[in-house]
């Protein structure tokens, strides 16, 4: 029986708001930004807002993989 990850709860709430992609792959690119509690809250209403503003996103047209988001830091643009 393959044993069951459980992911950092902070990772769990960017999930839930952008769950796009493999999961793995976006914890991964998530926990190499090095976040502390204020910057991850600021990404997770930045995808939030996102989701709400970006035409694109709402519609389902083009919205990156969570690992892609973060890796290529899109949230700064």
């Amino acid at each position: 029986m393959p044993l069951r990850f459980n992911y950092p709860p902070e990772f769990d709430a960017l999930w839930s708001a952008h769950p796009v992609g493999v999961k793995k792959l976006g914890f991964d690119a998530w926990r190499k930004l090095k976040l502390d509690a204020a910057e991850n809250e600021e990404l997770l209403e930045h995808l939030i807002q996102r989701h709400k503003d970006d035409k694109r996103w709402r519609e389902g047209v083009y919205v990156p993989h969570l690992s892609t988001f973060l890796s290529q830091r899109r949230y700064e643009d």
